[in-house]
């Protein structure tokens, strides 16, 4: 925006230089009588200084926003730390978190939750250029100068994430921790760089190959074959189960898996307050027991009032209680 300001400054001021209607001969000129050229190279002088001073204070609030994002790191990971020693002592916590979030759980499938048992932690790091474990009051000065290179202009920024889990020790891999990360080109226009761990399956316990993958976009055939394909379909598979489209969570640490919003699912929301889809999980099991109890009920009340109102059924009892009359009356 700031640019196009300036080009449109400096294109009305060689716009007017070139106009032979600059003096104001014609009292159609736009132009007042008492403004020179000189003096409007003076007031173009006074606007572009201006527009240098709000470009000057664009990039120093620029610089301000990476500070803030590099003193919140700072000030957030000991609280981060914090609570994952507190999640430790919670069974299942990161399996019950993930079944209970909306987007998430469609991820976890059920071979995953077996493995899913056996994290113990999961951490979000943000990645970022400034110095590794420096508090955040002395990445930079007053005027953006970074005291950690002899004096050269430096803009700390979060760059990046990287999400780990840690496992226990399980019957299904080797890998202690699983990570994957997600790095801004330097370019700023290409793809995130995006590096992942490589999981080391234990001898016979990769279901990967179990799962089938989620199918690719349809591509629309011609309208000639579209009935031939629509009678193929309907005639195939008719029973195909809705889970073949699945993916298994763990298909993520493939390095052909570039699926970013997933990264960005859990780094967002679910990092920020993964507690509250804990607490969903409970509320959740604890909505289908009533719904499962009344549902139960119901069947029960409307099989009783089904039996109440058999007419054969009302007859063998009437004769029930008939004969059962008429055999006291014998024994007196």
């Amino acid at each position: 925006v700031f640019f196009v300001i300036q080009m449109s400054v400096t294109s009305l001021r060689y716009s007017i230089r070139g106009s032979k209607r600059f003096k104001n001969d014609d009292h159609d000129s736009p132009y007042p009588d008492s403004v020179s050229l000189e003096g409007l190279d003076r007031i173009f002088d006074e606007l572009e200084q201006v527009q240098e001073r709000m470009e000057e204070l664009a990039e120093e609030h620029e610089l301000d926003i990476a500070r803030a994002d590099m003193r919140d790191f700072y000030r957030r990971r000991p609280l981060y730390i914090a609570r994952s020693l507190i999640i430790r002592t919670l069974d299942l916590f990161w399996l019950r978190a993930f079944l209970a979030h909306p987007v998430l759980s469609e991820y976890v499938l059920p071979p995953d939750q077996d493995l899913f048992k056996y994290i113990t932690d999961m951490f979000v790091d943000d990645l970022h250029d400034g110095p590794p474990d420096a508090p955040a009051n002395i990445l930079t000065t007053s005027n953006g100068i970074d005291k950690h290179t002899n004096g050269t202009q430096h803009e700390p920024s979060i760059i990046g994430f990287r999400v780990t889990f840690y496992f226990k020790d399980n019957p299904y891999i080797t890998n202690s921790t699983l990570f994957k990360e997600f790095r801004d080109d330097e370019n700023e226009d290409g793809p995130p760089i995006i590096t992942q761990s490589v999981i080391q399956w234990r001898e016979g316990m990769n279901y990967m190959d179990t799962i089938k993958p989620r199918k690719p976009p349809r591509k629309v055939p011609s309208p000639e074959r579209q009935e031939d394909e629509d009678e193929e379909e309907d005639s195939s598979d008719e029973e195909e189960d809705d889970d073949d489209d699945d993916e298994s969570f763990f298909t993520w640490f493939d390095s052909t898996n570039k699926d970013k919003k997933l990264g960005d699912k859990i780094s967002g929301d679910f990092w920020q307050d993964p507690v509250q889809y804990y607490r969903d999980y409970f509320e959740n099991c604890q909505k289908e027991a009533t719904a499962r109890a009344v549902a139960a009920a119901e069947a029960a009340e409307a099989e009783g009032n089904e039996t109440m109102q058999d007419p054969e059924h009302s007859s063998s009892s009437n004769n029930n209680n008939n004969n059962n009359n008429k055999n006291n009356d014998d024994d007196d």
